[in-house]
């Protein structure tokens, strides 16, 4: 079933529901928003690419570290290029440092000594938005 159609019976349930004729439009993303989607989506890939490394490593003997190197160097210059030093180690941290071997969950300390714990890529974003208000503005 196309967009188009989910749309329309959407559309219509709306109609009965409200006993209206209804018209519906779709909001436009904001530059933030569309910024945050490509953070989130970057940002899972990375995880994503890391941890099949980690497994074929451990299932398979099979290491791609040095394969895929010059790859984390442009990822991580990127990174450090468009989020500065201080987003970058966030971001190192959730990616590399995060999950220990034994699947325990390491965590950061904020200014006023409470842990913040990052589970989700968008509790990163969260977290990067509150370091730097403007970062993706």
């Amino acid at each position: 079933m196309s967009n188009l159609d989910k749309n329309e019976e959407l559309k219509k349930a709306f109609d009965e529901l409200l006993n209206s004729t209804t018209s519906l439009k779709r909001k436009k993303k904001n530059n933030t928003e569309r910024k945050k989607e490509m953070f989130l989506k970057v940002i899972n890939l990375c995880e994503s690419v890391i941890t099949r490394e980690v497994l074929l490593a451990a299932d398979f003997k099979i290491h791609l570290d040095t394969y895929n190197e010059d790859f984390y160097i442009i990822m991580d210059s990127l990174l450090l290029l468009y989020l500065g030093k201080e987003g970058f180690e966030l971001v190192s941290f959730y990616l590399y440092d995060r999950i220990n071997p034994d699947g325990t969950i390491n965590y950061l300390m904020d200014q006023d000594n409470n842990e913040v714990v990052l589970e989700t890529s968008e509790d990163l974003f969260n977290l990067l938005c509150k370091v730097n208000p403007t970062l993706f503005d």
